[in-house]
């Protein structure tokens, strides 16, 4: 019964090092690197005064980006993302129409979300987001068609102010690596200058609002991940007074952390301190007591270390 128990306890022990997961904790800061086409859904109106019937459209542009997100809570937190694209405007009807192409400008959106994870301890994480961005337009040029037919002009368009809302979704890899899919509508409403030579100034004004999905990969860097470099042992040491902890605890929410600290051999027989923050410990770890002969491999509920009884126990 004894090396039955064993037996078990070892089983359960082998499994918990093998789960592996890019979980959320707070604390925790994800970089994403994807791949974004920004659409917009643009709505134009006149080009005033001259085309009072003539109206702009903006096309479609795919660039690489780069967005930092911070988890303040474990189902909370914040993104900022980083990505600009050039875009062009042509005309759509009438003397514009012909010209075509107009103008082109880059456009640099940083916009900050507060996003809800559903599902933090999961291997799939949908989440959703809101927030602001703020909207740069640099480097406009006119094209070479439009100072053709009205000369040397100069573009200008405001800058923006407006609203995001976003939904997205994680999927692991493994533990330090997933996969991202992402979806943001951004509100985005300018002006634009045209002042030429020919036919003085025109202004348009145009609702970007485009829609950008996103598809790319995401690496996950942890406050966890850190301590397993050993700056946790010498605490959990002080709490023990040098000693062995009377009990094994091994996460699936942290691989890492305790297949590093196992491997090293700090505790004598196998024995080994692993918990997160205040020594709680996560739903779905695995604690084992290594005090009592007969053995038992229990599952904790969050925030709960009272799973650490020997068999027989109420």
């Amino acid at each position: 019964m004894k090396s039955l128990s064993l037996k078990t306890s070892m089983l359960v022990v082998a499994m918990a090092l093998g789960t592996s997961a890019a979980h959320a904790e707070a604390g925790d800061t994800f970089i994403r690197i994807r791949g974004i086409m920004v659409a917009p859904t643009e709505s134009s109106g006149p080009i005033l005064p001259a085309f009072p019937t003539e109206e702009v459209k903006v096309n479609n542009s795919v660039m690489p980006e780069v967005d930092i997100t911070h988890m303040v809570s474990d189902n909370v937190g914040l993104e900022l993302i980083a990505a600009t694209t050039k875009h062009n405007a042509s005309g759509t009807s009438g003397t514009t129409g012909g010209i075509g192409k107009l103008a082109s400008t880059w456009v640099l959106p940083p916009t900050l979300t507060v996003q809800y994870h559903f599902a933090p301890e999961a291997k799939v994480r949908p989440y959703v987001g809101a927030g602001v961005n703020y909207t740069i337009f640099y480097s406009e040029k006119p094209s070479a068609g439009l100072e053709t037919a009205v000369g040397q002009t100069d573009v200008n368009l405001k800058d923006s102010f407006g609203w995001a809302a976003q939904a997205g979704i994680d999927i692991d890899l493994n533990e330090k690596m997933f996969l991202n899919f992402d979806v943001k509508y951004i509100d985005i409403d300018t002006t634009a200058r045209l002042a030429t030579t020919a036919i003085g100034t025109q202004r348009v004004k145009i609702s970007l609002d485009p829609i950008v999905v996103g598809v790319g990969v995401g690496f996950r860097f942890s406050e966890t991940r850190r301590a397993a470099k050993g700056h946790w042992l010498p605490r959990v040491r002080r709490r023990f007074r040098g000693e062995a902890p009377p009990f094994l605890v091994l996460s699936s929410s942290l691989p890492g952390r305790c297949r590093s600290a196992f491997s090293a051999g700090h505790w004598p027989h196998g024995s080994l301190f692993c918990s997160n923050h205040d020594h709680h410990l996560h739903r779905g770890e695995v604690a084992l007591r290594e005090s009592t002969p007969a053995r038992r491999a229990v599952r904790t509920r969050r925030r709960s270390a009272s799973c650490l009884a020997p068999e027989g126990a109420g």
